[in-house]
């Protein structure tokens, strides 16, 4: 699997090789078991918090897209600064919490 530089930067959508698993050529992501190409796709889970991967499940999809977009404007987030969300569905919900966790002196 080869990584380009706007893999590395984060900008994953913007890959000219770009394959993600349950959307390529890889398993399906219903599949009780996948095999992923890169650790890029991992991410580890502390036990104490008991989550189930029906709740985290979510998170890969809407929640993603919030949070990408959150953490590449965080260091511009000061006290005082505010954040404004358009809409309130899935992504804005997400987008919200992630604003409240990575930016906590911002208003929103």
């Amino acid at each position: 699997m080869e990584i380009c530089i706007h893999c590395k930067d984060g900008d994953e959508q913007l890959c000219t090789f770009a394959a993600w698993p349950g959307l390529s050529s890889f398993d399906g992501g219903f599949s009780e078991n996948i095999l992923v190409p890169s650790y890029r796709f991992l991410i580890k889970i502390d036990k104490k918090y008991g989550l189930k991967p029906e709740e985290l499940a979510p998170l890969t999809d809407a929640g993603l897209t919030p949070y990408r977009a959150i953490k590449k404007v965080r260091h511009l987030l000061c006290p005082g600064s505010s954040i404004a969300v358009f809409g309130i569905g899935g992504l804005g919900s997400h987008g919200i919490q992630y604003a409240k966790l990575l930016a906590p002196n911002s208003k929103l």
